[in-house]
């Protein structure tokens, strides 16, 4: 399977056409990654579990921060699908009206700070900075205690959603090996080694992927509570 990225440079608007060697491009990347030119365009083929698979923007974006930062050039990548119509079987997104009774908000600087956060989280394809974003939402109004994040002591069942949210974030956020008892146990309810996530790991990645959901879900009702207020 193979997923297309498009190459755009992004730091000179006067010259915005690609004039990085592509023959050292090709060199510095994975044996994976095949770099096609089309005119003036730029393209990098990846060799992925599924086609158009979103999963791998990572793998993509990791390459361009490396070249960012030898070479002082910004790239973005921009997805080629094959499969337009993908996205419109599977929506994410309910659009709905503004409600009737809807009256000026009464802030404060958390919910400010949460509905960034939720604007920046729902736009990236980054599967960590989302978890990271989503969370980090839910902890402003959850700060951590045994009360907000129940105690998890049995790995045959899932934890509290927002214990779950947080063992994630734990794993994402952190390196080598889990030394936490609920974590440990966390991980042995994903049946998975007691380490933390490596995010070049598919098995990482794809358990981070599927859990995403989870994170928005909590995140948004701890919005909506804040909305209310």
């Amino acid at each position: 399977m193979k997923t297309k990225f498009k190459i755009l440079k992004t730091d000179d608007i006067e010259h915005p056409y690609f004039d990085i060697d592509l023959h050292f491009l090709q060199k510095s990347l994975p044996q994976s990654f095949v770099i096609e030119q089309e005119e003036k365009d730029i393209y990098v083929t990846l060799q992925t579990l599924q086609d158009d698979d979103e999963s791998s923007r990572y793998l993509i974006n990791r390459e361009l921060d490396r070249i960012y930062f030898i070479t002082g050039r910004k790239l973005t990548s921009e997805m080629v699908k094959k499969h337009v119509l993908m996205a419109l079987e599977q929506p994410y997104d309910i659009f709905s009206n503004l409600p009737n009774n809807i009256n000026p908000q009464t802030w404060n600087n958390d919910l400010s700070l949460q509905l960034r956060l939720w604007s920046i989280a729902v736009d990236t394809h980054d599967i960590q900075i989302k978890a990271l974003f989503f969370f980090q939402i839910i902890e402003l109004s959850y700060p951590s205690n045994n009360i907000n994040y129940p105690i998890y002591s049995e790995h045959t069942q899932a934890p509290h959603p927002r214990s779950e949210c947080r063992f994630l974030r734990n794993l994402v956020v952190h390196s080598g090996d889990v030394g936490s008892t609920q974590l440990k146990k966390y991980c042995e309810y994903l049946n998975i080694p007691a380490l933390m996530f490596n995010i070049t790991d598919s098995h990482h990645q794809e358990i981070l992927f599927h859990k995403i959901k989870l994170f928005r879900e909590q995140a948004t009702a701890t919005i909506e509570q804040e909305l209310q207020r």
